[in-house]
């Protein structure tokens, strides 16, 4: 049989007529303008690389006739079936991808014949039974992949004691249900290396190792939200067990040059030496992956064989119950009320602070106070709020949690959470309920009310809740606010999601600027929706869509040439969305958080507050408002941290209003 006819019944049994390109084949060209085909000098098939090509049906006996072959990529296909054993005669063959198919059946040993294989990669298929022994005699091997299957039983010691699998086993212990091999066989060991972490720090893993009951080897992504989710785990982790002979050995797969990848080292707390750079030592198959070695390096827990979940279960069969969470057990303080200042002028305009996730210590030494003071200043050092501070009622509610911050089965007094990307919440009616216990508040001034939640966190993100009712209705930004943001790392950033979520969004009800390409075109709905928010609540009066500078809700600036250096004008991306939605600036607090609030948005506050203040007998006047705005003292400045900001989740409309002690439906 020539090598022809070999290549004809390969086309022949796996469907060659339907490939997505078979060019020249069977055709009486040389096998080298074959599609896919590689030839020596003597015009012998050295190479097959038909990948991704859709191939179907199973691979012919033939094929282990190819006595030159040195590459065989069927890669990503729908090929079916059984290995042929005859693919054991492919003696010559360095580089053999069957990987991405769905070929079944079991690893045939005379795979083991294959002397000269160097790379061999058959994973993602449905390939059952055991894994022969005679793969440990293939000594030219550097890698295999054989994972994600549906292979089981012992691994051989010939195979787990063979110079290539303390390479490659990492992502070969891996099965598909109903397989899986018994642990106890993987024989896989944490390698040596030397590398310099994320501080600066140079570590050695073998040194580390034999110095703790328990090491981890932690790897994640920070684009990854199941990486992201899991963070809060291995710190609890880290928390209960670090006293405990436990260390962790972290490595972010993308995080050189990432300040990504060091916002999320410090907002979660990963106080262990995390690596930015890959050490290229334990090859992994997705993130996160977690996995635990015993002091002499033995792989013990693998979230690849073991769900990642069941972790902190093992962890206390090995090392008992470590430092237990801190617990609060002093509850006199919580909901007693404390008042920060009193409106000197006006009806009053109520704001009320309260903190989530603070235990009774952190009452006690001042640590809540703090936070609470430090966000009543920052609410009121951006302009418009700067100027009109002595309209304002402020108070601040104790609120103690039974947990500090937000670990794993832990509680808080709001319930709260941190959901996908930036968007958080909790208990908005226990956030009410408390608000509802400040002096003089009525079930008209609740429906009024801005309230802000402080998040014991350092986690970047935030998200604010509004609603009202019909009975509210109005041209300066009617209803409730809810805005719930974490403490950050500092006070600077702290200022600045609070300018967004409470100022922005909870009192004035604005809209968010920013916007996504991938959300591509507002709906309809959504436009009509918005509109008539906007029409019967005065909300999100900084936002229009309608490309027109004549008819967007903010003309009367664009042709007021006193706010020409303000670069006021129709700017296309808004409420998340790439088209339809249009903005008055490039960037300001509602898109990027920095900036200080454009025109519109300082006149939707400054409405806003003077009708809260004076009552609806207060009427506004657009060159009174001008008078003030253009003033030295009024204008806005811009906030002291100018790097744009990843913009948190857009706001969450309540389809509800305060009555007789609760929310309740529209």
């Amino acid at each position: 049989m020539t090598e022809r006819d070999i290549l004809i019944a390969l086309y022949d049994a796996t469907n060659g007529d339907a490939w997505t390109n078979n060019s020249n084949w069977c055709s009486d060209a040389d096998l080298s303008e074959w599609y896919g085909v590689y030839t020596d000098y003597q015009g012998r098939v050295m190479s097959i690389d038909l990948s991704s090509n859709n191939l179907t049906g199973s691979l012919p006996d033939e094929i282990g006739n190819l006595e030159v072959l040195w590459t065989l990529n069927l890669y990503n296909n729908e090929l079916t079936g059984e290995i042929p054993v005859s693919i054991g005669k492919l003696t010559e063959l360095r580089n053999l991808d069957l990987s991405q198919n769905q070929l079944t059946g079991g690893l045939p040993s005379e795979l083991g014949n294959m002397q000269n294989l160097v790379y061999s990669y058959l994973s993602n298929n449905q390939l059952t039974g055991t894994v022969p022994e005679s793969l440990g005699r293939l000594t030219s091997l550097e890698y295999m992949n054989f994972g994600k299957n549906m292979l089981s039983g012992d691994l051989p010691q010939a195979v787990t004691s063979s110079s290539w699998w303390q390479k490659s086993g990492w992502v070969c212990i891996g099965q598909n249900s109903p397989g899986g091999f018994n642990f106890d066989t993987f024989n896989l060991y944490m390698p040596d290396f030397t590398a310099t972490d994320y501080k600066g720090n140079t570590i050695n893993s073998t040194s580390i190792v034999a110095s703790h009951k328990v090491t981890l080897y932690y790897i994640w992504a920070s684009w990854c939200p199941f990486s992201e989710a899991f963070h809060p785990t291995v710190s609890s982790i880290y928390q209960r067990y670090k006293n405990h002979s436990l260390e962790i050995i972290g490595f972010c797969h993308d995080g050189t040059n990432n300040p990504d990848a060091l916002n999320m080292i410090e907002s979660y707390n990963m106080e262990w030496p995390t690596l930015l750079s890959n050490p290229g030592v334990i090859s992994f198959t997705g993130f996160p992956t977690i996995m635990a070695f015993d002091e002499n390096g033995k792989l013990i827990f693998h979230s690849s064989v073991t769900s990642r979940n069941l972790l902190p279960d093992f962890l206390k069969e090995i090392l008992g119950e470590g430092d237990l969470p801190y617990e609060s057990s002093d509850f006199s303080e919580d909901g007693k009320v404390y008042t920060l200042q009193k409106a000197s002028e006006g009806n009053g305009i109520n704001v009320v602070l309260m903190g989530d996730a603070f235990s009774d210590r952190q009452v006690a030494d001042g640590t809540y106070e703090k936070v609470m003071r430090t966000a009543a200043d920052a609410f009121f050092s951006e302009k418009p709020y700067a100027s009109f501070r002595n309209l304002f009622n402020v108070y601040y509610v104790t609120a103690v949690s039974q947990n500090e911050g937000y670990i794993d089965g832990g509680s808080t007094a709001f319930s709260g959470y941190f959901g996908s990307g930036t968007h958080v919440g909790g208990d908005n009616n226990k956030c009410m309920q408390y608000a509802s216990t400040c002096p003089g508040m009525t079930g008209p001034l609740m429906n009024e009310v801005l309230i802000i939640v402080m998040m014991n966190s350092a986690k970047y993100a935030g998200t604010c809740y509004f609603g009202t009712s019909t009975a509210y209705q109005g041209d300066y930004g009617r209803g409730y606010g809810i805005a719930y943001f974490p403490i950050g790392t500092s006070d600077e950033e702290l200022a600045c999601v609070l300018h967004h979520e409470a100022g922005g969004h909870g009192f004035a009800k604005l809209l968010d600027e920013y916007y996504y390409e991938s959300q591509g075109t507002i709906p309809l709905s959504e436009i009509s929706d918005n509109i008539n928010s906007r029409n019967h609540y005065g909300w999100g009066r900084n936002v229009d869509y309608t490309s027109d500078p004549n008819s967007v809700v903010w003309s009367k600036f664009i042709s007021d040439s006193r706010y020409a250096s303000e670069g006021i004008g129709v700017f296309e991306g808004a409420c998340t969305y790439y088209k339809g939605a249009y903005r008055p600036t490039e960037t300001s607090i509602m898109d990027a958080n920095v900036g200080g609030f454009n025109a519109p948005s300082r006149e939707a506050i400054y409405n806003r507050i003077h009708k809260l203040a004076y009552g609806e007998s207060w009427q506004f006047d657009y060159e009174e408002f001008v008078g003030w705005d253009l003033n030295r003292q009024g204008r806005s400045r811009s906030i002291s941290v100018q790097a744009k900001h990843e913009p948190t989740a857009p706001p969450v409309i309540l389809n509800q209003h305060w009555e007789n002690g609760r929310l309740v439906a529209n």
